[in-house]
């Protein structure tokens, strides 16, 4: 099931070079699906699926993961090890990728390293069940 369906943009910095020369900020769609509601009674090992595709025009070389994952993490309370994050490649339609994170602890605070792989076929059809118009990007 569906959970959240919200638009998350990259604040400028001081310097905004996360603006393009139209003034338009990095923006992702970010889709979050919780499959333990859509199909109770089964254990997945990864029952949150994060889906982000780049909105507008494509400004931005950075991931959604890697710029504004952590706030995505922290506003909807995610334990990383069990969410299944795909991406669209903005520069490639059609074309999606898969992250692992590897956590490390820096003082205080955690980091992530993050590999990517192309998504799997399994994958690919459960986040079709769920959004349609997925299978045809």
């Amino acid at each position: 099931m569906i959970v959240h369906d919200k638009t998350y943009r990259l604040e400028p910095d001081a310097d905004r070079s996360f603006l393009s020369p139209t003034g338009r900020q990095c923006a992702w769609r970010i889709r979050i699906i919780d499959l333990n509601l859509g199909e109770p009674g089964v254990y997945h090992l990864r029952p949150i699926i994060v889906v982000a595709v780049q909105t507008g025009a494509v400004i931005s070389l950075t991931s959604c993961a890697e710029s504004v994952g952590e706030k995505i993490r922290q506003d909807f309370t995610l334990d990383i090890n069990r969410v299944l994050w795909i991406e669209q490649v903005a520069s490639r339609p059609g074309q999606w990728l898969v992250a692992g994170f590897k956590s490390h602890r820096h003082g205080p605070r955690i980091y992530y390293d993050i590999n990517w792989r192309p998504i799997r076929d399994n994958e690919r059809k459960t986040v079709s069940t769920y959004l349609p118009d997925f299978a045809n990007k």
